[in-house]
């Protein structure tokens, strides 16, 4: 980065340490902010003969100069990230006239949603067959039993793991709806597939029989020193189909 070519690269040198000792960015972080605003630096220089005059540069540079590199979203929205650091750098602790931010105005672009990954039915039942042929007949009824759920509900995994009894509402003596908090605790009613309707009636029965007979929480440990403690959403995800865990 520092060249004898390179004609800001004492300004560059500062402005890393800038990064690094007063706002406290990691060296791979100010490595990163340093070469975008370096490749704009050389792109200006071969653009128009001469070094920038950070203080004259404009928003129609900054469009020219992603215009000239073929670059993902992702990295657009870097670059420009990297030089409104580096122009307000230089405005607060260089001290040179910048009147505006010559990244204003450059709109990032939008970056493309990802779509949710969806299993396949097979892909499901493969799941479901790994989780029940646990060792432990115990944990292998957990793990089926709430994978089950979540596929028959579709629930984030935060909210089934919220559910009490007090949610629950039963037909003929088998589960039937949730009354469930999603996002800014809006409430809504879920009725249980056939899926979700069997998992859940399997995992009661084990829950009311060996469970804490006081906790609130269906989707709880039934022994161990977590007895009555919901799962926690690290326990559960970090639990491989088949793998076991202390205490179920």
């Amino acid at each position: 980065m520092r060249t004898a070519q390179d004609p800001h690269a004492e300004l560059f040198a500062r402005f890393r340490r800038y990064l690094e000792m007063e706002e406290g960015r990691s060296p791979r972080t100010a490595r990163e902010y340093l070469m975008d605003c370096a490749l704009f630096s050389r792109w200006f220089r071969e653009r128009h003969g001469r070094p920038p005059r950070w203080e004259e540069v404009g928003s129609q540079h900054v469009r020219a100069f992603l215009a000239s590199r073929e670059v993902s979203p992702q990295r657009v929205g870097r670059v420009l990230a990297s030089l409104r650091k580096l122009f307000r750098y230089l405005a607060e602790v260089e001290g040179l006239p910048i009147l505006k931010d010559p990244t204003e105005g450059v709109k990032r672009p939008k970056l493309p949603r990802r779509l949710p990954v969806y299993l396949t039915p097979p892909e499901v039942a493969r799941l479901l067959q790994a989780a029940y042929q646990n060792c432990s007949p115990k944990v292998a009824l957990r793990d089926w039993a709430l994978l089950a759920f979540l596929y028959g509900t579709g629930l984030r995994l935060s909210e089934a793991l919220s559910l009490t009894y007090a949610d629950l509402s039963y037909q003929d003596g088998i589960p039937h709806a949730l009354r469930v908090k999603g996002k800014g605790d809006k409430e809504r009613v879920v009725v249980l597939s056939p899926t979700a309707q069997r998992a859940l009636h399997q995992w009661l029965k084990h829950r009311n029989l060996e469970g804490h007979p006081t906790s609130p929480y269906i989707w709880s440990h039934t022994s161990g020193p977590n007895r009555g403690k919901p799962f926690s959403a690290r326990a559960v995800e970090g639990q491989r189909p088949g793998g076991g865990g202390a205490g179920h």
